[in-house]
């Protein structure tokens, strides 16, 4: 009887891992179970008579973790720039996640959610973009949050119009409109 794990490396740690075999059913034993413990195991048995195998997956059921790269926890934006930030979502079963701007729910057409990050996107901002942003990630296991500052500084011309008077007037001056 040989045990595989997801990677078809056998389990050669006997302090980790304890294979029985009684009344004909084989049991894997995992001690000091963690998130590296997750993955597909496949006993494997043959004899005389032929050969058969089985295969379980191990799913470790915890409380969500976001991991938000330093360099979007505090954010400076220009005025019409971009704000993206990414964060990776971890849990089981899968946290379900919600994006909040100073409290307020974000609108769910601005984030982008996939099973391991969630991505929340707001293009052209304003100086009300600014303020504290906050990822949270839910299960049954608990709540995590994440909060990212973003600051919108500057100011950006979305239109520039120059206005020229015409040469037969007695004078030229050259206005511009912003």
């Amino acid at each position: 009887m040989n045990y595989r794990t997801k990677d078809y490396q056998r389990l050669t740690d006997h302090r980790k891992y304890q294979t029985k075999f009684r009344n004909g059913v084989a049991s894997l034993v995992v001690f000091n179970v963690s998130d590296q413990d997750t993955g597909l195991y496949t006993c494997e048995a043959s004899n005389a008579h032929g050969y058969g195998s089985s295969t379980a997956a191990l799913r470790i059921r915890a409380p969500p973790r976001i991991d938000v790269d330093d360099q979007h926890r505090d954010l400076s934006v220009h005025v019409g720039g971009t704000i993206r930030i990414t964060a990776n979502i971890e849990g089981e079963p899968a946290p379900k996640v919600s994006w909040y701007r100073n409290g307020e729910r974000v609108a769910n057409q601005n984030v982008d959610t996939t099973d391991f990050s969630s991505t929340l996107l707001v293009k052209r901002v304003t100086k009300e973009d600014s303020g504290e942003y906050k990822v949270v990630a839910k299960n049954e296991f608990g709540t995590t949050r994440v909060k990212t500052n973003v600051r919108v500084r500057g100011m950006y011309c979305t239109q520039l119009i120059l206005l020229i008077l015409p040469v037969n007037s007695n004078y030229f001056i050259p206005t511009l409109y912003v």
